[in-house]
């Protein structure tokens, strides 16, 4: 039985997801990319791979992806500064130039980047449904 229900308070919400990370795991509370979010990035990433104005296209389709997914990021756990110390959520420190670039470049176990991940995962329904392996918690 799907419970399609998950899906849909994931997409107000968020759902927990244990992220893999080759240098330790942590929790990323994510929302669903919608539809027709999904077509518009691809879109934008097909436009930007066929502009022969564009010198550095993976810079730019790095940037792009990670702009898309960054609203759906709405809490983390378990991550740490230097020193050991949690660091809280701030969406804002996603688009700051060190932070996003050392966040989104963490290798995870099996999906390269971390951001290739998370694309990964909000892209697609079956990821918020019960039965997701990756699961942490409902809250």
């Amino acid at each position: 039985m799907l419970k399609i229900g998950n899906v849909i308070k994931a997409m107000d919400t968020g759902r927990w997801f244990k992220v893999p990370a080759v240098s330790g795991e942590f929790g990323l509370k994510l929302k669903q990319l919608l539809p027709g979010e999904q077509f518009a990035l691809s879109e934008r990433v097909e436009a930007i791979r066929n502009d022969a104005k564009i010198k550095d296209k993976d810079k730019a389709v790095f940037t792009e992806r990670r702009n898309a997914v960054i609203s759906k990021i709405v809490d983390w756990r378990d991550l740490q500064d230097a020193d050991g110390n949690e660091i809280p959520f701030d969406a804002a420190a996603l688009v700051d130039g060190q932070f996003s670039d050392a966040f989104f470049g963490f290798t995870v176990i099996g999906s390269g980047y971390l951001l290739n991940w998370i694309v990964g995962k909000v892209n697609k329904s079956d990821s918020f449904t019960e039965g997701d392996a990756s699961f942490l918690a409902n809250t």
